[in-house]
Order: structure tokens, then C-alpha cells, then sequence
């Protein structure tokens, strides 16, 4: 039941890294899959022919234009397997950096340091209305890279912590 979710976490995160990668990986993935099919179903009409009785020419006469669909598909899921590899080798390092940094993002956050007299980081007393025990610190990224964050303390009633 996970796999298909963690497949199109995937998709939307190779998208996200490289559009025409992931574009030119599904068109070429594809390509591939209805060329083998052609190759399949060519090769059983051809093997029909050339199983049959009769002269031998005549048997392959009329199994060449199934060998000749059989030999086009086949060279163009070849092309497209190739041109699928590197769709592949395009995208698995980007995505693969993307993956890395959001693992080292989610399980590496910086807390500032807590101050001696208010146990806030900035050194600032919390508003009336939140009692100190009851407050969070929230990181909220700011979009730049290196990603650096504007910290803000935030009631625990309030909505949750994104970022």
C-alpha cells in the first residue's frame, strides 16, 4: 500500500528537480515498453508465415512485412532505451542531492542558544500572553540557499511549525 505513495513522491520530486528529464524519461520509458510489444506481436504473426508449409520463398515473402516491423521496433526501442539511460543518469544525481538535503534538514535544526536571564534566544522577555512554558521556538525557512532561517517563538495553541 506504501509503494505507489513513495512512487509519486518520487515523480513529484524528480518534476520538481528536472521537468524535461522526467519528460523525456516517461516518453522514452513509454516508447520502450510499446516497441517490445510491437517486437511480440510482429514476431508471433512472422513466426505464423514462416511456419507454414509451402515453398520457401513464398513462406518468407509474406513474413517480411512483419520481419520489417519486427526489425523498425526494435531498433527504436533500442534508441529509446539508450536515450531512457540518459534521462536517468540526468535526473538520479539531482534528485538524489535533493533527497540528501532534505534528510539533513529534517534531522539537523539549528536551535539557537537560550540566554541565561529569559531563556529565549534573542534575550527578549515572551509577550504577556504567552507564559514561558507554553511558547515554542518555530523555524520558518526563508527560501535562499544557504538556507537560513528567521526563528520565531510561537504559542503552543497557535498552528503548528512549518518549515
Amino acid at each position: 500500500m506504501r509503494l505507489p505513495s513513495i512512487l509519486a513522491h518520487t515523480a513529484r520530486r524528480a518534476w520538481a528537480v528536472d521537468r524535461t528529464g522526467s519528460v523525456l524519461l516517461l516518453v522514452c520509458q513509454l516508447l520502450t515498453g510499446t516497441a517490445a510489444a510491437l517486437v511480440l506481436a510482429f514476431t508471433a504473426r512472422a513466426m505464423t508465415h514462416l511456419l507454414a508449409t509451402g515453398p520457401v520463398s513464398e513462406r518468407l515473402h509474406s513474413a517480411l512485412p512483419a520481419l520489417a516491423v519486427v526489425a523498425t521496433a526494435a531498433g527504436f526501442g533500442r534508441v529509446s532505451a539508450a536515450l531512457s539511460s540518459y534521462a536517468d543518469a540526468r535526473i538520479t544525481p539531482l534528485l538524489t542531492t535533493e533527497a540528501d538535503l532534505s534528510l539533513v534538514s529534517a534531522v539537523c535544526v539549528w536551535r539557537p542558544p537560550r540566554t541565561a536571564r529569559t531563556g529565549s534566544p534573542t534575550g527578549r522577555r515572551p509577550p504577556r500572553s504567552v507564559s514561558p512554558g507554553r511558547a515554542r521556538w518555530c523555524r520558518t525557512p526563508s527560501g535562499s540557499w544557504p538556507p537560513s532561517s528567521v526563528w520565531s517563538r510561537r504559542p503552543a495553541s497557535s498552528r503548528p511549525c512549518t518549515g
